[in-house]
């Protein structure tokens, strides 16, 4: 049987990626949970602030390389340096249901927000999800690639001398495929089986269930939508 060039060169980086994921493993849980590496970690991925307790995984079973952080990806597509950042004194913290995927190139920043990955989520590559107060996805979410999503502007903004409002939670329902080269901002909640149309921007769109979203800004497109690996 012929083995593909790319499952070589897989194997290959998972294989030199074992010291760096035990450590990670032993620095963020507790024994019992760190001695089954729940997380591979790709030896790619810049590791910043980690701490005991950032990661936390609420599923009944808990397996080896359950989540995998910064391996494969569309090949026709070029990766960007792979970074985890959970600040300590910003209390925050990732939360996996279930088995997840990140492809190379992902950026994960939690600053002092919680972000919350259900069941079978995957990404393609050069991922950015940024948190500064609260982002949830539920089961079945699929990213492609380049997508970005934050829950916070960044910066504050002062309109006729009173601040606005610059944090605010996004939340992505069970089962929705955000097509590639999205952004979806503050405020953003998306409801089940969703599809978000290919370079779409989502500004604080509060969407139901089974629609096609898209557009530069989003709207609502069609109704009735259901999409399947």
């Amino acid at each position: 049987m012929k083995i593909s060039n790319n499952i070589v060169r897989i194997f290959l980086k998972m294989a030199i990626s074992l010291p760096k994921t035990l450590i990670f493993n032993l620095v963020v849980f507790p024994f019992n949970i760190a001695i089954k590496l729940p997380v591979l970690i790709s030896v790619n991925v810049n590791i910043q602030g980690i701490y005991k307790g950032c990661l936390e995984i609420d599923s009944k079973k808990i397996s080896t390389a359950m989540i995998k952080i910064g391996f494969g990806g569309s090949n026709a597509i070029n990766s960007e340096k792979g970074i985890l950042f959970l600040n300590k004194c910003g209390n925050s913290k990732l939360i996996f249901k279930g088995k997840a995927k990140f492809s190379e190139g992902i950026k994960i920043f939690n600053n002092s927000g919680i972000t919350i990955f259900g069941e079978n989520f995957s990404t393609n590559k050069n991922c950015f999800i940024a948190s500064d107060k609260k982002i949830i996805f539920g089961k079945n979410v699929l990213l492609g690639w380049n997508i970005s999503i934050r829950d916070s502007d960044g910066h504050t903004v002062i309109e006729n001398g009173v601040e606005k409002e610059n944090k605010k939670e996004v939340i992505i329902g069970n089962n929705v495929w955000v097509c590639s080269n999205v952004n979806i901002l503050k405020g953003t909640i998306i409801g089940n089986n969703c599809i978000i149309s290919y370079g779409s921007l989502v500004v604080g769109l509060r969407a139901f269930d089974n629609l096609l979203i898209g557009g530069y800004p989003a709207k609502i497109l069609k109704e009735n939508i259901d999409w399947k690996k």
